[in-house]
């Protein structure tokens, strides 16, 4: 069976690759997943709209999973990403305490 996929191959840090084995067993995959996986994610993460200014940055952090839940609630409610909800939240957040910052001067 051939695949249209191309292969790309790079060397890892024995750290790195212990990590992405560790990684790889704690999802029951192998380690090539894990890695394709990392790749899926830091394409997802790193990608840019055409229509976003090179002026907006991508953040990420880790909350808990209740937090996620939530969240994910929100998306699916309004019909949204998840990182459109965390956007929101975050702008919104960073609003409210520059409006407390000008209130207080």
């Amino acid at each position: 069976m051939t695949t249209k996929n191309k292969k790309i191959e790079t060397r890892l840090e024995p750290e790195t690759r212990a990590e992405f084995e560790r990684l790889a067993d704690d999802l029951g995959v192998s380690p090539y997943t894990a890695v394709q996986w990392a790749i899926d994610c830091f394409i997802d993460k790193y990608k840019r709209p055409k229509d976003v200014p090179m002026k907006f940055r991508g953040v990420s952090g880790i909350i808990p999973d209740d937090y996620y839940q939530k969240i994910s609630l929100l998306a699916d409610k309004y019909n949204t990403t998840i990182i459109d909800v965390v956007s929101s939240i975050i702008n919104r957040a960073i609003e409210r305490m520059e409006k407390q910052n000008s209130n207080s001067e």
